[in-house]
C-alpha cells in the first residue's frame, strides 16, 4: 500500500459516524483489518456480534484517559432524549454528547475538537469520546441531564404524535381502530375526520402514494429526527385542508370524541394565529377601542377589571377625553375625580345625570373633590345650585368653559370669576330668574372670553354693562332681560365688539331703541347671525332690517301685545327685501296671536286654519287674498292671511333662503335658538 493511503490513528475525519454517536454499540470493527489495509472504517462492513455471545467485547469508558481533558478545564455534557414513555431505557431514548472548551464553547464533533486543541497541551483526540455514558468526572466536570419534556404543551405533544406516526409508517404498521362492543352499530361517518393516506410500496420501496385530498410527497430514508424544529418543519411539508399533517391527522383527531371538539381543534389552529400574532392583536385592540366608545362610564369601569388588555383599552385617552354622565349616578366623587385626573379628562358633561336623593350633599361632595381633576377644562352642568359655580372659580382656576344653564337658585355671586383667568366660554341661565348680587365689573379682567351668555338675569340693565366694551375678543354675546337698556349700549358699547359673530337679545322692550340697534348691527362686518327674542317692532323696522346685508341667519320672535297687524307687515316687508343676502330665516308666531285672530273671523265664512293679520296695503302686490272679512268695518284695513300663504310667498320671493315658520306658546319662546334648526 502507498503512504498516501495510510492514515494515522490519531487523525479522524470530521465525517466519521462516531462524530454523531449514531451507531449501534452492537456493531464493532476489526481494528487490525483497518490498520493493515489503511482504509476508512466506513468502507469496512461491520461485524455483527450477538448480544449474548461470550466473545462480546465491551469497551470501558471509565479509563483515566477520558478524564484527562478535565485537568485542562474542559467539561463534558451528556443529554438523554427523554420520551413520554417512562419504560424506555436510556439506550432507546438516545442522547447527545457535547464537550465544552475552557472558553465556554460547545463542541459536538471530533473535527471541531481537533480545531480547538492547543498545541502546547498534551491532549489528543484519543482523550475524547462521544459515547453516551459517563466517564467518571465530577458533577462540575461532567454534566448528565435529561431533555425537558412538556407533556401538556402543543409543541411536545405534536412532536410526539409526529414521531409515532412516522415510525408507524416506516415500519409498515397501521394504527388499530378502536373495537366496538358486541351488538353496537358502527358510528356515522364524520366529515370532519381526516383519513390517513394509504401507503403502497413502489418499485424502489421509497415512494408512497398519498390520499387524493393531500399532495404527493416523497419520504427518502428513515432518518432520525434530530430536533423539534426539524420535525415541525417536516410536519408542515404535507398539509390537509384542515391545516394538519396527513401523517399525524388521525392521531390528533382520535384524541377528540365529539364533533365540536374536532371543529374547535382545526378552526383554532394556533399555528395560523401565531403566524399573524401581532396583526391579530392589533385588530382586536382596534375593535375593542371602537366598541368601548358606546359604553357608559360605569360600564367602561367594569370592563377595565376584566383583563390587562381590556384595562389598557378602557383607559385609553380617547375614551376619557370627554366624559358624559348621562343616565349615570355618582356615589363617590373622590374616586371619579381621581379617575378623571389619571386619564387626563378635558371635558365633563353632567347633563341628564341621575341625581341622588340627598341633592345638596351630593353637590357639596362635588365641590370638595372636583379640584383634584386639575386637567379639566370644560364642564357642562345639569340642575345645580349657584354655590357650585361660585366654588368652581376657586377649585379649578384653569377652567376654560362653564355651561350652567339650569341653575335652580335665585341669586349668584360672581365676584370670584376674576380668578378664572383662562375662561373662554361662560353661559349662565336659571330655571326661573336669577339675581347677580355682586358687581359684574370683574368681567373686565376676562380678556380671553369669547362666548358670553347672561340670560334670565333680573334687572341686567341696572348693572354696569359698560364693561362689555372691554371684551374685545367676544364672538358670541347673549343677553336676557334687556328691558330699559340705555342708548349707550347701541351707540358706544356694541360698536367696539368688532369680532362679534352672533348676537342674541331677549326682551328688547319698553324704552329700548330698535332703530339705533339695527344701525349698529349693520356696521359690524363679522356679525352674521342675529336672534331677536320677544322684542318690540318699531315703525321703521322694515327699512333698518333691510340695511343689515351682513346678516345671513335671522331668528325673529316679536311681541304681539298691540298692533299685531302692523308688526307682521313690517316684518314681511323688511324680510322680503333681504332676498339677496339672507340664507336662513325663522319666524316664530305665538299661539296667543293665532287664537286672537280667530275671533275676527266670521264663523262659517272660511275653513278653520292658522292665520295672522297683516295691515294693508300688502307688502306684495301680486298676492290676492282669498279670505276677506267685509262685514266688520273696524278691520277693513286688515287682511287675514293663512300661514300657508305666508310661507308660499316667502318661499317664492326668497328662493335661496331656508324658511321655517314656528307656532309656539309665549312661555316657550325663550327656549328657541338658531342652533336647534
Amino acid at each position: 500500500m502507498s503512504e498516501t493511503k495510510k492514515r494515522s490513528i490519531s487523525h479522524v475525519d470530521g465525517s466519521d459516524e462516531e462524530d454523531f454517536a449514531g451507531f449501534d454499540d452492537n456493531l464493532i470493527y476489526d481494528d487490525l483489518q483497518v490498520h493493515e489495509i489503511g482504509v476508512n472504517k466506513r468502507d469496512v462492513s461491520p461485524i455483527k456480534v450477538p448480544k449474548n455471545s461470550k466473545d462480546t467485547v465491551k469497551k470501558s469508558y471509565n479509563d483515566p484517559i477520558y478524564r484527562k481533558p478535565f485537568d485542562y478545564l474542559w467539561k463534558r455534557e451528556v443529554v438523554y432524549r427523554a420520551l413520554q414513555n417512562e419504560r424506555n431505557t436510556q439506550k432507546e431514548k438516545g442522547g447527545d454528547v457535547y464537550y465544552i472548551t475552557p472558553t465556554n464553547k460547545k463542541l459536538r464533533t471530533k473535527q471541531e475538537i481537533l480545531n480547538h486543541l492547543d498545541k502546547y497541551t498534551d491532549l489528543t483526540i484519543e482523550n475524547f469520546t462521544f459515547a453516551k455514558e459517563p466517564v467518571g468526572g465530577t458533577s462540575e466536570q461532567e454534566i448528565i441531564r435529561y431533555a425537558k419534556v412538556y407533556p401538556n404543551s402543543k409543541r411536545s405533544s405534536d412532536a410526539f404524535i409526529y414521531a409515532q406516526a412516522e415510525s408507524a409508517q416506516i415500519m409498515g404498521k397501521r394504527t388499530p381502530k378502536p373495537k366496538l362492543p358486541k351488538g353496537a352499530s358502527p358510528p356515522p361517518e364524520n366529515k370532519y375526520m381526516v383519513k390517513i393516506p394509504s401507503v403502497s410500496d413502489g418499485s424502489n420501496g421509497n415512494e408512497h402514494e398519498l390520499d387524493r385530498s393531500s399532495k404527493l410527497s416523497k419520504i427518502k430514508s428513515p432518518t432520525p429526527i434530530k430536533n423539534e424544529q426539524q420535525m415541525r418543519q417536516k410536519n408542515l411539508n404535507v398539509k390537509t385542508e384542515y391545516g394538519v399533517s396527513s401523517e399525524s391527522s388521525e392521531l390528533v383527531v382520535s384524541k377528540f370524541r365529539t364533533k365540536k371538539e374536532v371543529i374547535n381543534k382545526f378552526n383554532g389552529n394556533s399555528m395560523s394565529f401565531a403566524a399573524n400574532f401581532f396583526g391579530n392583536v392589533s385588530v382586536g385592540y382596534d375593535i375593542l377601542l371602537h366598541t368601548f366608545q358606546y359604553l357608559k362610564v360605569q360600564e367602561l369601569l367594569r370592563c377595565t377589571c376584566v383583563c390587562r388588555m381590556w384595562e389598557k383599552v378602557g383607559n385609553h385617552t380617547t375614551l376619557w377625553k370627554t366624559v358624559r354622565m348621562k343616565n349615570s349616578m355618582v356615589n363617590d366623587w373622590s374616586g371619579l375625580a381621581n379617575k378623571l385626573k389619571n386619564n387626563n379628562t378635558r371635558s365633563l358633561d353632567l347633563k341628564k345625570m341621575l341625581l341622588a336623593s340627598n341633592f345638596n350633599e351630593m353637590w357639596e361632595n362635588f365641590s370638595k373633590n372636583i379640584g383634584t381633576a386639575t386637567n379639566l377644562r370644560s364642564i357642562d352642568f345639569c340642575r345645580c345650585p349657584a354655590k357650585v359655580i361660585e366654588c368652581l372659580f376657586e377649585t379649578n382656576p384653569y377652567i376654560e368653559t362653564i355651561n350652567a344653564v339650569t341653575i335652580n337658585s335665585n341669586e349668584i355671586d360672581l365676584k370670584n370669576i376674576v380668578k378664572a383667568t383662562n375662561l373662554r366660554e361662560f353661559r349662565l341661565r336659571s330655571t326661573d330668574c336669577i339675581d347677580i348680587i355682586s358687581d359684574i365689573s370683574s368681567f373686565k379682567e376676562l380678556d380671553k372670553l369669547v362666548h358670553l351668555s347672561l340670560t334670565s338675569v333680573n334687572k341686567l340693565a341696572s348693572k354696569d354693562i359698560s364693561i362689555l366694551q372691554y371684551l374685545s375678543k367676544l364672538e358670541t354675546l347673549e343677553l336676557g332681560e334687556c328691558s330699559n337698556f340705555p342708548d349707550t349700549f347701541a351707540s358706544s358699547i356694541l360698536p367696539k365688539l368688532t369680532n362679534l359673530e352672533k348676537l342674541r337679545l331677549e326682551k328688547w322692550q319698553q324704552n329700548c331703541n330698535t332703530s339705533k340697534l339695527l344701525d349698529t348691527i349693520a356696521k359690524l362686518p363679522k356679525l352674521t347671525q342675529l336672534e331677536l327674542i320677544n322684542f318690540d317692532v318699531q315703525a321703521d323696522f322694515d327699512i333698518k332690517i333691510s340695511n343689515c346685508v351682513n346678516i345671513k341667519k335671522l331668528l325673529l320672535i316679536p311681541t304681539y301685545v298691540s298692533q299685531s297687524a302692523t308688526t307682521n307687515k313690517l316684518i314681511l316687508s323688511g324680510v322680503l327685501k333681504m332676498y339677496r343676502t339672507l340664507e336662513k330665516f325663522i319666524w316664530t308666531i305665538t299661539n296667543e296671536l293665532l287664537r286672537v285672530t280667530e275671533l275676527y273671523t266670521e264663523e262659517g265664512s272660511i275653513p278653520k286654519c292658522d292665520s295672522i293679520p297683516v295691515l294693508k296695503p300688502m307688502p306684495f302686490n301680486d298676492f290676492k287674498s282669498q279670505h276677506r272679512n267685509q262685514t266688520s268695518s273696524d278691520i277693513s284695513q286688515i287682511e287675514i292671511v293663512p300661514l300657508s300663504n305666508i310661507e308660499s310667498i316667502l318661499l317664492q320671493t326668497l328662493s335661496n333662503t331656508k324658511i321655517k315658520l314656528l307656532k309656539l306658546p309665549l312661555a316657550a319662546t325663550w327656549k328657541q335658538s338658531m342652533s336647534d334648526f
